[in-house]
């Protein structure tokens, strides 16, 4: 998924947390969780 722009969908997964100096912000440095969805039989 495309990352570079704000209005991209996979910046919405990531945190809001910006560098405090050159204030980029951290879309490539944030925890996740997976979890494993059960597909229906």
């Amino acid at each position: 998924m495309p990352l570079h722009f704000e209005e991209a969908a996979a910046n919405l997964l990531t945190n809001a947390a910006l560098d405090p100096i050159s204030k980029t912000p951290e879309y490539k440095a944030c925890g996740v969780r997976l979890e494993k969805i059960m597909q229906p039989a």
